[in-house]
């Protein structure tokens, strides 16, 4: 039965071709400081109008930047941080993420609806009201992580389907008994992710749903305007979808439409067009498609942080001969992935404003993307405008944060040099006036016991090759004594699983292969799994198509 699916799987890893933390953190978060006052001296400032300020000095109080300059006094209480010719630059602001949300339980088997052709709003997916609240944990590592990597401002989006909720700009603050919100519920979240077994399955249902919601809002907008200013009105009576949705159709609020390839910003651009709503494209993967539409619109964009795999060049056998099949689709793989890293570049070029959203990455991974983003030919000064005063105006708080400057939140890095010289660290990272402060020195690395951890149970895996994303789980059973079994599902047809053949793990390192039906016969296809805890990042190899990564999490463990 699952073989008339395999085309399907196959899809999710040829159709679009194209590490763990090294720094430890010093755990001051249990120990609460003499005073709430920093005094920084001789330190290189960065600003966004005048470059780099050598030699100056900060001073924070109350989770406030008192004063910046050349000559200030240091306060009898204040504490003392030798700058020693470190760079200070804004702390970076998220665009868009997942940042501080619980990891998404395993799928359970499939609610019962009477009729699938119309299902409740919940199960629909569209649930515009839902806010972060219940998902978000301020003692999560990932806040963390987000702050070793420069981060002091996330907003953060629930996860879901279509339309998953509100978002709320997040202090990531180590402090888990205080208020995390700077402002809470300031948007909406959408994206064109069909329901499971149910309207709306596909895109096209998504976009019919969304329009449906869109007009019927619209309608009771109108109808509760009649009501207010007229009698013999009988009054509205607005779904729970319906009341949280009116702020994206009276434009009060904006809507973040989560569009990776160029398909899906085309139908959010037609969807922005045709019903009237305020637009901000998030999370974009192939923007240079659609830059005449975008500046012509005037549409914000955040660009994703997640980029392709860097390219290499494959040795030629000149003993083989290769087909034109073969040769034009590296053709077409190469420039899929030139113009996927020059996008950021083509923005710049068009005077095209843009930030950053790490939905799609994880938090270290960020700075190796943003040098590999510098080295196409941008700015730097333009990666740090994306990273800070950009983000900071899309989001309405650019008066709180986003640059260092008298009255503005205490929300800076202080790096060891300039912060993309390779041999540059955070030591400090300020949110609010909190201060977190991280290991820099070098460290040798370990070398491996050779012991092997247990990696039975569900794991995801996600493929985002050319802006698709692609996913599913891979079930390992057995351990490592009497050996592993492997089963794949895809999230197109949950329930119906391919097995794994040729399973070896050695090392933390699991592979298994599997073989697809494909026009052109049988297309073998291998895994390549290196588990570091409860993630681990790989590759698969797809017949001569060459290989592709892989990555995931354990979701749930063998009971």
């Amino acid at each position: 039965m699952f073989t008339m699916q395999l085309p399907k799987l196959l899809g999710i890893f040829i159709c679009f071709l194209c590490v763990s933390n090294i720094y430890a953190q010093v755990d001051y978060d249990e120990v609460k400081p003499v005073s709430n006052t920093y005094f920084i001296d001789s330190i290189n400032v960065y600003s966004h109008d005048q470059g780099v300020m050598e030699n100056m000095q900060i001073l924070i109080k109350n989770g406030i930047i008192q004063d910046l300059g050349s000559s200030i006094i240091k306060p009898y209480d204040a504490i003392q941080i030798k700058g020693d010719s470190m760079f200070a630059y804004p702390a970076f602001i998220d665009a868009l993420s997942h940042t501080g949300l619980k990891k998404e339980e395993e799928k359970k088997e499939k609610i019962k609806v009477r009729f699938p052709g119309k299902p409740g709003d919940l199960i629909a997916g569209v649930t515009p009201y839902k806010s972060i609240d219940s998902d978000f944990n301020k003692g999560d590592k990932s806040l963390e992580n987000y702050r070793k990597a420069g981060y002091a401002v996330s907003h953060v989006v629930p996860k879901g389907k279509m339309l998953p909720g509100k978002g709320s700009l997040v202090l990531l603050k180590s402090d888990k008994e205080g208020n995390p919100y700077l402002k809470k519920d300031i948007s909406t979240f959408a994206q064109f992710e069909p329901a499971s077994g149910v309207f709306p399955s596909t895109v096209i249902g998504v976009i019919s749903r969304f329009k449906e919601l869109h007009r019927s809002t619209d309608y009771k907008l109108k109808h509760r305007e009649a009501f207010d200013n007229a009698t013999g009105v009988q009054r509205p009576q607005f779904s729970k979808a319906e009341e949280a949705f009116s702020s994206v159709v009276n434009g009060s609020e904006n809507l973040y439409f989560k569009a990776n390839n160029h398909k899906d910003i085309s139908r959010a651009i037609k969807l922005k067009d045709e019903l009237g709503f305020n637009l901000i494209l998030a999370d974009v993967q192939q923007a240079w498609l659609a830059n005449e539409k975008i500046k012509a619109g005037n549409i914000p964009v955040i660009l994703s942080l997640k980029l392709p795999e860097e390219m290499k060049e494959e040795k030629v056998d000149s003993t083989k001969e290769i087909s034109a099949e073969k040769e034009g689709l590296q053709a077409r793989q190469k420039k899929s992935y030139t113009d996927y890293m020059n996008q950021a570049l083509s923005f710049e070029k068009a005077n095209m404003p843009f930030s950053f959203s790490s939905i799609s990455v994880k938090a270290n991974d960020i700075k190796k993307s943003l040098k590999r983003i510098v080295d196409t030919g941008v700015k730097e000064s333009t990666v740090f405008s994306a990273l800070t005063e950009n983000p900071a105006k899309l989001l309405g708080i650019d008066n709180l944060t986003g640059s260092l400057e008298r009255g503005k939140l205490a929300n800076l890095i202080i790096c060891t040099k300039s912060f993309f010289d390779e041999a540059s660290k955070i030591k400090y990272c300020f949110v609010e006036g909190e201060k977190s402060e991280f290991d820099t020195s070098e460290k040798k690395k370990k070398k491996s016991s050779g012991e092997s951890q247990e990696i039975a149970g569900t794991w995801t895996f996600e493929s985002n090759i050319m802006g698709m994303n692609q996913a599913g789980n891979i079930i390992i059973s057995g351990n490592k004594e009497d050996g592993y079994k492997v089963k794949v599902e895809s999230n197109e047809d949950p329930g119906e699983f391919e097995d794994g053949k040729d399973i070896n793990y050695d090392a933390n390192e699991l592979s298994f292969s599997m073989t697809v039906e494909s026009e052109g016969g049988n297309l073998p296809i291998t895994f390549t799994m290196s588990f570091d805890g409860e993630d681990y990042t790989g590759k698969l190899s797809v017949g001569d198509f060459g290989s592709f990564p892989v990555e995931g999490s354990r979701t749930k463990k063998p009971e």
